[in-house]
């Protein structure tokens, strides 16, 4: 129940979604898209980060060796931000026309493709904070504590439902998209403070630096993404690979810019590999 807070605000906002009066029609269908979009950088990266860090994890805290199990935490923590931080700003800018590409035919019509962006823009917020909250309830279960994270889950549903029927009305579907994300940042703030709590700090200061700069080389990514999809028209399979393709190759270029250790540090683990 503690790391299925999304599935169970994504079956609250479905409820909420059937709603045609409110959020207009489509609105399940189109949800459910969004969220398969949302999974593919949260599964790949996100859950796998977090199921390999949990023996880890659990046998540096069966040793008592808090200091590894912050290490530990923290280099996955900046891992997942690294990751889930372009994604997010990716699925943001090139929604649309990945929606149209991968699903915009026969009865998926332009409307469809429509929704679906809006609540995907709006999902895309919450994508790091998605990746935060399964590696942190990880640690609590490394640390045989499986009742936190209930207590943050339940609180976060509760959030998600009051700001969904709240928002629904102005904002429709990218309201119960934005309300989800809203709760999921609440939730891992909640499991961070809670960790910092029962441990001490575990490099706070390297994690918000990491974050940062990986937030400015994100933004980078970002124009070139909107340079490049409006030159190659991302509307077509070739113009979004280029845009794509554009993007992670700026993304990784203004992370040695910004100066963010854990893409030097891959890099440099590529290299000696070979």
């Amino acid at each position: 129940l503690g790391s299925a807070v999304y599935q169970i605000n994504i079956f609250v906002d479905t409820i909420l979604a059937s709603l045609t009066w409110v959020v207009g029609s489509g609105g399940v269908a189109a949800l459910y898209y969004a969220n398969r979009l949302i999974q593919f950088p949260l599964g790949i990266f996100g859950i796998a980060l977090a199921q390999a860090a949990l023996p880890r994890m659990s046998t540096e805290f069966a040793e008592n060796n808090i200091g590894h199990f912050k290490e530990t935490l923290s280099f996955s923590l900046r891992s997942v931000f690294l990751i889930m931080v372009p994604s997010s700003f990716g699925l943001a800018i090139l929604g649309k026309p990945i929606i149209r590409i991968l699903f915009e035919r026969g009865e998926f019509t332009a409307y469809s493709t429509a929704i679906t962006q809006d609540a995907l823009f709006f999902y895309s917020f919450g994508l790091m904070a998605y990746g935060g909250v399964k590696l942190l309830a990880t640690a609590f279960y490394s640390m045989h504590d499986t009742m936190t994270p209930v207590k943050t889950a339940l609180g976060a549903v509760m959030l998600n439902i009051v700001l969904s029927l709240a928002l629904m009305w102005p904002l429709k579907l990218g309201g119960l998209a934005l309300a989800a994300s809203i709760s999921a940042t609440f939730n891992f703030v909640m499991l961070y403070s809670h960790l910092q709590l029962k441990i001490g700090d575990f490099g706070t200061r390297s994690i918000v630096d990491s974050f940062r700069r990986t937030l400015l080389a994100s933004c980078f990514m970002a124009i070139v993404l909107k340079i490049c999809s409006g030159i190659f028209s991302a509307h077509s399979v070739t113009g979004l690979l280029i845009s794509v393709v554009s993007g992670v190759v700026s993304f990784v270029l203004a992370c040695f810019i910004f100066d963010v250790k854990e893409v030097k540090e891959f890099v440099a683990w590529i290299a000696r590999r070979k």
